[in-house]
């Protein structure tokens, strides 16, 4: 019996992140601290992510030649990358502030994944083997498509909802297997609600058996099927960029959960890594390795 992998079928964006000494409020113009640029975009990331926590991992997407690097570093760290498709368009690009407590505000132009089409939905599905986990994002065009054909393939898909605007389709939700929320994020799809346990309540009431996590920054994580509750603390460390703690979360929750790992090791192991990556510059440059999630889990 062949090992579930990791498919990642979503985002690249080319990550400019502008250290500030506060986010910028509406109307005001300050001096940056400095400008770097890095490998981006949920799925780039969480490919990323998925592979440090050691599964093996395939990624899928869109992106223009002004993105290729971010390619280059996917294979750097062992990501199939052959699916992606390289276009002579813009690449999708995020504008990160990233202020001195290392809180961050983001800004995407999708571009590239924008013109994510039927052909890179055919390439992208291609390499899916039944019982692949297949994480997705709200970042690309074709959700509901690529939903579907995952399903079609005997994939497992994993939603990331963000950002949450464009809201998916009702079907689109209750089709995938897990649902991967912030708090925003999470109030967001169950109507308003700002009290994160009973948002998990009512998205996990809305379709019977799905899995729902969602991520409570600093407060750790809460996760949700059906009547049954985990919830995780998140870990005291140096924060100094939260840019990707998120994606570093998701990849190892898949990494774990494609391992047989039951739900309450998948989220230890999960806030473990988002925990870790706010420890490191970057977002992508952050994703820690298996050995440190390990440790880090195994210190508690």
């Amino acid at each position: 019996m062949t090992t579930p992998r990791v498919v990642v079928i979503g985002s690249v964006m080319v990550d400019r992140v502008v250290a500030v000494p506060a986010i910028v409020r509406p109307g005001e113009t300050v001096a940056a601290l400095g400008m770097a640029i890095h490998p981006g975009g949920k799925g780039a990331n969480q490919a990323a992510a998925a592979s440090r926590a050691g599964a093996e991992t395939i990624f899928a997407g869109r992106t223009g030649r002004d993105g290729g690097f971010v390619l280059d570093a996917l294979r750097r760290l062992g990501v199939d990358v052959s699916a992606a498709h390289v276009d002579e368009g813009a690449s999708g690009t995020a504008f990160v502030q990233v202020d001195a407590t290392g809180q961050n505000a983001i800004a995407i132009v999708p571009e590239a994944n924008a013109r994510f089409d039927a052909r890179d939905l055919d390439r992208a599905v291609s390499s899916i083997r039944p019982g692949d986990l297949v994480l997705l994002q709200n970042e690309t065009a074709q959700l509901d498509e690529v939903v579907g054909a995952v399903r079609e393939r005997g994939g497992r898909p994993w939603l990331n909802v963000a950002p949450v605007d464009p809201r998916p389709s009702a079907a689109t939700l209750a089709a995938v297997e897990c649902l991967l929320v912030n708090e925003s994020e999470a109030a967001a799809l169950s109507g308003g609600e700002s009290d994160p346990g009973e948002a998990l309540r009512i998205l996990c009431d809305e379709t019977a058996g799905r899995l729902v996590v969602v991520t409570l920054g600093a407060d750790g994580a809460r996760a949700g099927r059906d009547d049954a509750r985990w919830s995780q603390a998140a870990h005291e460390v140096e924060v100094l960029d939260t840019v990707g703690c998120g994606d570093a979360f998701i990849g190892a929750m898949a990494a774990w959960t494609v391992r047989g790992a039951p739900e309450g090791a998948a989220l230890a192991a999960a806030c473990a890594a988002g925990s870790l990556a706010a420890t490191r510059r970057g977002a992508m440059p952050s994703m820690p390795d298996r050995a440190a999630i390990e440790a880090l889990v195994a210190g508690d």
